[in-house]
């Protein structure tokens, strides 16, 4: 594997990986996407949250389950979520004019049922999520829910619109906790950010990391890297897995260049930094997928895929994991590399991926409602290639 390493960065944890040795590893998590609380249009939390409830629900039954060999599903490692957490990404929204003015917040729905850190929300295990572009940038301009946005056009100049003119003097998003106000925060809360670049939903991703969970040999070791926009990477065994978000972008342009928050850089640092020439198997989650919707519309430009590619050449990228597509299935390739899509968390027929990398194999299995009841659908199964002192003889 040629592994490239960028001067100044992260040398020591170069060095760190190359000299571990990737061993056999036996891997389980649960991975969806889209929860998008609110999707609907502002309904009560309980209409919110009533699908998102019933996959957490099945997540937290499957373990014990047979799975469609008819072996039994483990406990997962945690939950990798890839984004759309919420459909406008707001907390709640008050106005200064209307003291009746009050609407719920989609990002305290997201953290009450999914939780952090398998014992904080209904969720009984780690969370690893990601943000997507409703998280930050919500479709339209004439909505309501438009409001929660306007102020940051400093920062997202593309918001200027006649929506945002004068609301900013009205409608304001409330903000629960401030480091100003003095209050204290528990290790899983998420405080507001003080200063006009604050996006509530996206900004918590960075915000967790201080506390996240990564399980691996009955200890808790932390992530591997994070960075200031919220991208970030764990190690479980000997395979690599990286956040970035809403998608590798940043470095070209693209129609949502700014959104990409410089992901495809940290993905170059932390690869060379912590997978180097180990020739480990490395695992990246993403909103945007590989598919026709994700590809053929104002997501992300076919240069920035180029520059993906770019970046994990040489490098044994095993597998992608997806979402924004809101189908039950998708496995698409990306030069070579599979790509899973799973299905929504808020559909009505909601789905989650069960992962399971035993050695030199990873098989990716579909759970599912079909007619009512939650099945077993498709399956994949992908070889991975191990390194060399990994390989049992």
């Amino acid at each position: 594997m040629a592994g490239r390493f960028a001067p100044g960065i992260f040398v020591l944890g170069a060095l760190v990986a190359n000299a571990a040795v990737a061993r056999a590893q036996e891997i389980t998590f649960f991975f969806t996407g889209d929860p998008q609380y609110n999707l609907a249009g502002s309904p009560s939390p309980e209409d919110a949250s009533r699908n998102q409830r019933r996959v957490i629900a099945q997540m937290n039954a499957l373990p014990g389950v047979a799975d469609p060999r008819g072996l039994p599903v483990p406990e997962p490692r945690g939950v990798l979520v890839a984004g759309d957490l919420t459909q406008n990404g707001w907390w709640s929204l008050t106005n200064a004019f209307l003291p009746g003015f009050d609407v719920g917040g989609e990002l305290d729905l997201f953290l009450a049922q999914w939780g952090l850190t398998g014992a904080d929300g209904e969720l009984r295990y780690p969370v690893l999520e990601g943000y997507g572009n409703h998280d930050h940038d919500p479709d339209g301009t004439s909505s309501s829910w438009r409001l929660n946005f306007c102020y940051d056009v400093p920062c997202f100049p593309d918001r200027a619109g006649p929506a945002c003119r004068f609301t900013p003097f009205l409608t304001r998003p409330r903000r629960p906790c401030t480091p100003r106000s003095g209050c204290t925060l528990q290790p899983h809360q998420v405080p507001s950010r003080e200063g006009r670049c604050w996006t509530p939903a996206a900004d918590a991703v960075a915000w967790r990391n201080r506390s996240r969970v990564v399980w691996q040999d009955g200890s808790n070791v932390g992530l591997t890297a994070s960075s200031q926009e919220g991208h970030y990477s764990w190690d479980w065994d000997g395979v690599h897995f990286v956040n970035l978000n809403e998608h590798a972008g940043g470095t070209v342009d693209g129609p949502r260049r700014v959104y990409a928050r410089n992901s495809l850089l940290f993905l170059l640092g932390d690869l060379a930094a912590h997978v180097g020439d180990s020739g480990r198997p490395v695992v990246i989650m993403q909103h945007f997928g590989f598919d026709a919707f994700s590809t053929g519309g104002a997501w992300w430009s076919a240069e920035e895929r180029e520059a993906l590619a770019r970046a994990i050449a040489g490098y044994n990228v095993v597998a992608f994991f997806t979402g924004h597509l809101h189908a039950r299935w998708q496995h698409n390739l990306f030069r070579g590399v599979d790509a899973f899509t799973s299905g929504a968390a808020r559909s009505t027929e909601p789905g989650f991926l069960v992962v399971r990398i035993v050695g030199a194999e990873m098989r990716v299995m579909e759970r599912r409602v079909l007619a009512g009841d939650w099945t077993w659908g498709n399956q994949a199964v992908v070889p991975i290639a191990l390194p060399a002192a990994a390989r049992v003889p």
